[in-house]
């Protein structure tokens, strides 16, 4: 709007005051408006001129389209957002992409259940929201699919392996106690060897993408460790001695007297006698061929133990 007045002291316009002689001023109009310009003069009638400005009504925004790929989706999948709008100045979808162009499509990832909304601004600078669109997202829970020794029983002073494996996860740990437990990846084993009989519990700790975090345990059981204990067992030699007598025995059998109980084992052992009066002089490796010194007086028996080596 701009004007331009001559002879006069005052000037004023209807809806706006007094104004100088000459100007402009601009306006957003958003109807059809009238406005009277009077002038004045020291003597003179007021003179008065009016101007209307005729508004045309924009068209109105139309939304012609805003869908979105999928209104279900699982944590770390995508969705895509289209749209087109008529008539508008600005777009701005809202939490994001935020401002768009009238027309167009963008892939977003959703880390929760979010509700898009469309809002266009037409020129006259009226906002409006035009559409919604929602989609939802789950967060799959985490899955221990093994988390075990092999093997599950071992003895004093073995070693055993510790398997685990986890899908689904934002953390993964495995320690001997839940607060002592290091990060590891989420499939991944270590071997340990275990110096100390017992039952013992290791355990998986596991922070889920929603951020709840569960324990698990693995045992395992570590037997004591058993030592052999040597075989023992004896023979019993009896024979007529005339004072010392060498007594061979080959093959089990003795060449002098006989065997009255027991008998040679065959398998690599030390000799004891039970008798002062006996004396081992040979032993071959396996305990089948052996000479000892017995003395004695008449009808003679005496014992000799054997020990597994």
């Amino acid at each position: 709007m701009s004007w331009k007045v001559t002879g006069a002291t005052s000037v004023s316009i209807s809806d706006i005051g007094p104004v100088g002689l000459v100007g402009s001023k601009t306006y957003i109009f958003k109807q059809t408006s009238k406005y009277v310009l009077t002038a004045t003069a020291p003597g003179l009638a007021s003179v008065e001129k009016a101007a209307t400005i005729y508004v045309t009504p924009a068209p109105p925004m139309r939304l012609t389209r805003f869908d979105i790929s999928s209104n279900k989706v699982t944590l770390g999948e995508t969705v895509t957002l289209l749209w087109s709008v008529q008539n508008v100045a600005s777009v701005e979808i809202t939490p994001e992409p935020g401002r768009v162009e009238a027309e167009g499509s963008r892939t977003l990832q959703p880390k929760q259940t979010t509700e898009y909304t469309l809002r266009g601004t037409d020129a006259a600078g009226r906002t409006v929201v035009l559409g919604t669109r929602q989609v939802s997202v789950s967060i799959p829970a985490p899955t221990v699919n093994s988390f075990s020794f092999t093997p599950r029983v071992i003895t004093q002073g073995q070693s055993s392996r510790l398997e685990w494996d986890v899908s689904a996860a934002s953390e993964v740990k495995v320690g001997e106690s839940v607060l002592s437990a290091a990060v590891v990846a989420p499939r991944d084993s270590l071997t340990r060897r275990f110096s100390v009989a017992g039952t013992f519990a290791w355990y998986l700790v596991v922070r889920g993408l929603d951020g709840k975090v569960n324990a698990y345990s693995a045992n395992i059981e570590v037997r004591p460790e058993v030592r052999s204990v040597p075989r023992t067992n004896s023979f019993v030699w009896s024979g007529n001695i005339r004072g010392s007598e060498m007594v061979h025995i080959i093959n089990g059998v003795p060449k002098v007297g006989r065997i009255l109980r027991g008998s040679l084992p065959g398998i690599p052992c030390k000799l004891e006698p039970v008798q002062s009066t006996v004396r081992i002089l040979a032993v071959d490796a396996y305990c089948n061929d052996v000479e000892m010194l017995v003395k004695g007086s008449g009808r003679t028996t005496v014992e000799v133990r054997w020990i597994e080596k």
